[in-house]
């Protein structure tokens, strides 16, 4: 809020006017930094406490974890930087002609922020116009050059031309798309990075998923990647034809690229889905896709570890129980909603005749009631407190019932009996997790 009472804040304008020497144009924050000494630690606080989403980063020689910092547009990244006592952090090629700390001061990475510029060697003429002392260093690898000084108080500012491209794979200029919206409609990029592979075991680098934001197959795995804490790049794929140069009213089409035109736009995706089809998953060397696939594959890699799994905070949480009975209990009904409930979702959407969008209505509805039938009685999820695959399966197209079915085809789940009842309970409670609020 804005205040216009004196009591409010001063109007430093006035009291401090722009000295003689041009200030340097920065265009946008790109990062503020945190400095610690226990990165799982905070990696759980931010994802699992604020909710943010993990980036990839550079693999750079110390440890640390970026995420995507919420705001309009985007792009903007909090870095999470592992201190060494042993190893203290120091730039080195100093400019300038104003030095503000002592000699033996050294400049650190963290507890600082970035501001990005579109031309770097301005900045430099302009900080030295100012008389200001800064450091120097460039990313290896690409042709990011950054340039470390302090305000007078001594707090750490960093700049750079962080927009530039790289010329390595091995640089910070890749883009990954990474989905950070609840509304699916649109991803923005942010710089890639890659986690130090020593510091969050299981948090992998080496995880792609290949996915589109409006599908729900795709989200199932998104899901599951997030329940389990796995750091993944996220890379949006547009299956479909871009539409006409002189249609500025679309942003894209329903006419499927053919499989050799998917090939050439997405390589490394073909490679991982044959067919042309997301989601997929590429795990290190291997290649996985189809959802319910990607699913078991993500529940046998990433096993859960710790002791309290009655309370589900294990380290990676099972999606999958551990007894053989109940296994089998909660993969039939997978089965079920794949087979039973889900095909006739996109029927009711598809046909144009009414009875047979009628038709369609009553088939899912009397699937759902068996599968809430099925369910644990205390709940809120199909097992009862902790969240297990069925939930994950059933979930996207359960709240496309309700949210796209009701728009277009009136459809809706009677709260009048119990069994839908229960089917509400655990939708109310998946939209709360965090792990999907985050797809």
């Amino acid at each position: 809020v804005h205040t216009n009472s004196s009591q409010g804040m001063q109007d430093w304008r006035r009291a401090t006017p722009i000295s003689s020497p041009k200030p340097i144009s920065a265009t946008t924050l790109n990062h503020i930094s945190r400095e610690t000494r226990d990165v799982p630690r905070m990696v759980r606080f931010y994802r699992d406490v604020l909710g943010l989403s993990l980036i990839k980063r550079p693999n750079f020689d110390f440890g640390g974890a970026w995420f995507a910092l919420p705001g309009k547009g985007g792009g903007v990244a909090l870095h999470i930087i592992e201190s060494d006592p042993e190893k203290p952090s120091v730039v080195i090629n100093q400019e300038g002609t104003q030095c503000l700390r002592a000699p033996e001061r050294f400049i650190r990475r963290s507890e600082h922020f970035a501001l990005t510029v579109t031309d770097i060697e301005e900045a430099k003429q302009r900080l030295k116009e100012h008389g200001i002392t800064f450091a120097i260093n460039t990313v290896p690898g690409t042709e990011i050059v950054q340039l470390f000084l302090y305000d007078p108080d001594e707090n750490g500012i960093e700049i750079g031309n962080f927009d530039v491209h790289t010329t390595s794979s091995q640089g910070i200029s890749e883009c990954t798309r990474v989905k950070c919206n609840a509304d699916q409609q649109r991803c923005v990029e942010l710089q890639s990075s890659i986690h130090s592979p020593d510091i969050l075991s299981g948090l992998s680098s080496d995880v792609v998923l290949y996915s589109s934001w409006f599908c729900p197959y795709a989200q199932r795995v998104w899901i599951a990647l997030e329940e389990k804490g796995v750091t993944f790049q996220y890379v949006e794929i547009d299956p479909y034809e871009a539409p006409a140069a002189v249609d500025s009213t679309r942003k894209y089409t329903k006419k499927p690229l053919s499989l050799d035109e998917k090939r050439k736009r997405y390589p490394e995706w073909i490679a991982a889905s044959p067919l042309g089809l997301v989601p997929a998953l590429r795990h290190k060397s291997a290649t996985v896709c189809d959802s319910m696939v990607c699913l078991e594959y993500i529940e046998e890699v990433w096993q859960g570890v710790g002791e309290d799994a009655v309370n589900c905070t294990l380290r990676f949480p099972h999606l999958l129980p551990k007894s053989p009975e109940e296994r089998a209990h909660v993969r039939y009904w997978c089965v079920y909603a794949n087979e039973k409930i889900i095909p006739f979702y996109y029927r009711m959407l598809m046909e144009q005749e009414k009875s047979a969008q009628e038709n369609a209505k009553q088939i899912i509805l009397t699937g759902l009631f068996e599968f809430a039938s099925a369910m644990s009685a205390e709940g809120p999820f199909f097992l009862g407190a902790c969240i297990s695959m069925a939930d994950i399966v059933l979930f996207p197209w359960y709240e496309r019932l309700v949210t796209v079915g009701a728009a277009y085809r009136d459809f809706s789940v009677p709260n009048s009996c119990r069994g839908f009842a229960r089917l509400e309970k655990m939708y109310d409670a998946m939209k709360k997790r965090p792990a999907v609020v985050r797809t």
